[in-house]
């Protein structure tokens, strides 16, 4: 059976140009360098040049996008994949039998990620500011690369108590980086 997954909107657009490149982008995507000339100049008549180098800017530009779309998605798969973890608890039961029931679970289930999503970035922003304190180098390029979806530190099963310690800046300490995880004092 097949399944249409685009909208009648984005199946028109889909490999077009969404509304026309700004001038900073005709410059970085559509300019020829000397490289894209000579390129360019092996093909042999006037109209294959023309073609092949409209097709060398345009898969430049459209690639950028596609990147960025792929990072988008890679977000997206760590939502859900922390989604399901949460839900199932390894377990897959959803238990509520009727529609309300079900919402609200679901509805539950988005608080329950938020809350996970606010807790991680609190924590990974206040390691990194105590990594640089400590002069460890931290590049940017690096904390682009870190996820609020990680949930390896997160008990899923059990009864859970909810009381707010006592905190002055709202945060527990940090652990030490030079003791060993807790998983590597069980092995």
């Amino acid at each position: 059976m097949p399944v249409e997954f685009l909208s009648d909107g984005q199946a028109a657009a889909h490999g077009a140009f969404v509304g026309t490149p700004s001038r900073a982008q005709l410059e970085r995507f559509f300019f020829l360098d000397e490289d894209d000339l000579r390129l360019v100049d092996l093909r042999q008549r006037d109209h294959l040049r023309l073609g092949f180098a409209v097709q060398l800017e345009t898969v430049r530009f459209i690639e950028t996008y596609r990147r960025q779309i792929k990072s988008i998605r890679n977000l997206q798969e760590g939502r859900h994949a922390l989604g399901r973890r949460v839900f199932h608890g390894s377990r897959g039961d959803l238990r509520q039998k009727y529609l309300t029931g079900m919402e609200d679970q679901l509805g539950v289930l988005g608080l329950v990620l938020n809350a996970i999503v606010l807790f991680n970035t609190r924590y990974l922003n206040a390691a990194l500011d105590q990594l640089r304190a400590d002069g460890y180098p931290v590049l940017d390029n690096d904390v682009a690369h870190l996820s609020p979806f990680g949930h390896k530190h997160i008990n899923f099963l059990g009864r859970y108590a909810f009381s707010l310690p006592n905190l002055t800046d709202g945060l527990r300490p940090l652990r030490d980086p030079n003791e060993p995880d807790d998983e590597d004092e069980e092995n």
